[in-house]
Formats: structure tokens, sequence, C-alpha cells
């Protein structure tokens, strides 16, 4: 799997098109972090799904390595780093914001930053899980389209007005991504948002992973 890591690592510093597309993505990331979550997976996902259009993807798959070192190489350098990267610049606005204007009452600021990491090593890892099983850059379709249903949904579960009565709709609605990103920056943390961001990074990773392993497995591909 080493070998697979750094062989990834040299292809996505080898490529300029992938250094150009995670400057400009660096960017979005410092003007408003508010909204990196939501392209963050479209530049990981495009990252890996490149690979299947020039066909080099196909390579490892034929030299037989396992299709967990072939996934997870993948969700180290492209998920983990891209996601890392644009934590860092989305951070670094919001703690310039908080140092010169204040932080407006917000408290346990290392917590909301890495349970905002978190966040975006969820959407990071989807993105090139999504990579990994549509095999092309129009995996990049596939991920905008999973954060416009998210946002649907969040505006959705506004407009019915989420209660301690209804349960079931305040479940779902804490396991949306735009409200943990909305509670990290502006809503008071404790325990329950801390594990409900954790344990719905996991689930889901978990989820587009296993789809991702049987379509390679069953070689659900061109």
């Amino acid at each position: 799997m080493g070998r697979l890591i750094c062989a990834e690592w040299y292809r996505f510093w080898r490529s300029s098109n992938l250094r150009l597309y995670l400057c400009m993505f660096m960017l979005i990331c410092i003007a408003s972090a508010d909204l990196s979550f939501l392209f963050l997976p479209i530049m990981t996902s495009v990252s890996v799904g490149i690979l299947y259009y020039y066909k080099t993807g196909y390579y490892e798959v034929i030299d037989g390595h396992k299709i967990s070192h072939i996934i997870l190489s993948k969700i180290c350098v492209d998920g983990v780093f891209i996601s890392v990267a644009s934590t860092v610049a989305a951070v670094s606005m919001f703690l310039y914001d908080g140092v010169r204007n204040g932080f407006e009452g917000l408290e346990h600021i290392p917590l909301r930053i890495i349970l905002f990491t978190v966040i975006m090593l969820r959407v990071g890892c989807n993105g090139v899980l999504f990579g990994e099983i549509v095999k092309s850059p129009l995996a990049a379709i596939f991920a905008w389209m999973r954060s416009c249903v998210g946002m649907f949904a969040f505006m959705l579960a506004q407009i019915i007005e989420v209660s301690d009565s209804k349960e079931l709709i305040t479940s779902i609605y804490n396991c949306l991504i735009m409200w943990q990103v909305q509670a990290v920056f502006s809503e008071p943390i404790n325990v329950e948002t801390a594990c409900t961001i954790c344990v719905t990074a996991v689930i889901e990773v978990m989820l587009w992973y296993s789809i991702a392993f049987i379509t390679i497995k069953r070689k659900m591909y061109r």
C-alpha cells in the first residue's frame, strides 16, 4: 500500500492541472469558509475521476493490488491531503476575523476547528469515493448533486420548524452537513453535537466506501 500512496502522491504533484485546481479551490476556501465544504467533494472527485478518464486508474486493478489498498491510497492522498489543506485555508480566515473582530462569544475554538476538520474529511473522502464509484471526472456532478440534496433537506427542515416534539426530524436535521457547519461556527458546542458530527462522518464514509469496493470487485467499469 505504501507504494500505491507514493505513486498517487507523485501523480498528484506531477499533474499541473490538479495543482491549478487545488490553488483555485484554496482561494475559494479563504474567501468563504462556510461554502468550502460544498466545493471540496467536487475537487477530490475530479482528482480521482481523471485517473479513469486517462485509463491509468485501471492499471492498479490489472496489477492485482488489493481493492482496499487502491481505495485507501486515494483517500490518504486525494482525500485527507486536500481536505486538510482546504481546512487550513478556511480556518485561517476564521481565526483572522476572530482575532480582529472577536469570536462573538464562541467558546472552545480548538474543539470547533477539530470538528470542522472532521466535517471536511467527511466530504473530501466522500468525493474520492464518488470518483471511484463513477470512475470519471463526471463524478463531480454526483458530488454536486449530493451537496444540493443536503442543502434542500436543510432548507426543508427549517421550513418545517424543527422542535423537540419532532424527534425524527430533529435527528435527521442534526445529521446534515450544513447544520453541522452552522453549529461549529455559530452554535454552542456540546457532547451530543460533537458525537453526532463524528459518528455521521464515519457512517457516511463507510457507506460510500462499501459501494466503491463493490463496483471494483464486481468489475462494474468500462
